[in-house]
């Protein structure tokens, strides 16, 4: 029985642990299908639909928010392997340190101002959809909150081991 518990536990864990690529995944088909409706409903009924143009910017911000995470997570960000290369092991745990904190910080940025304007927006409407301000402000919460978390993650293992995490040279 505790096998079955276990391998529950870990199906459920990955599932939790892709959410944010699956959801990534579902913001880009459900944005790329809107504006290829609209691209058509434009050419073939020569009018465009009003709502269109809404769902775009509110999936864009979104995917914009998430897909941040993710690159965090997965490490997806730009380096200079060529310069690091060249420094001591200890210079490079403080700029890969020095690095992670800056995107921990940026992350709590992000749940702060986007609280912020979440809270202003509560009552806006956007024009066309009629859809709630808050549902887009709250993306930068969303995006903010997982970055903290995959930074947070990353600093913790930098500082348990003492050793850059594997961000490969990208």
């Amino acid at each position: 029985m505790s096998e079955q518990v276990e391998a529950a536990r870990s199906r459920v864990g990955r599932i939790v642990a892709n959410l944010p690529e699956t959801v990534l995944v579902l913001l880009v088909v459900a944005t790329l299908l809107d504006m290829l409706a609209s691209t058509i409903w434009r050419y073939v009924v020569g009018q465009a639909i009003y709502w269109a143009e809404e769902v775009g910017v509110i999936g864009l911000v979104w995917m914009t928010m998430i897909g941040s995470a993710v690159a965090v997570k997965r490490h997806a960000h730009f380096t200079m392997p060529n310069f690091l290369d060249t420094l001591g092991p200890r210079v490079q745990l403080a700029i890969a340190f020095f690095s992670k904190l800056i995107v921990f910080l940026v992350g709590c940025l992000l749940v702060v101002t986007g609280a912020e304007v979440t809270r202003s927006s509560v009552t806006m409407l956007t024009p066309a959809l009629e859809a709630n301000m808050a549902v887009i402000d709250s993306a930068s919460i969303v995006g903010g909150t997982l970055i903290i978390l995959y930074a947070g993650q990353h600093l913790v293992e930098m500082i348990a081991t003492g050793v850059p995490t594997a961000s490969g040279h990208h």
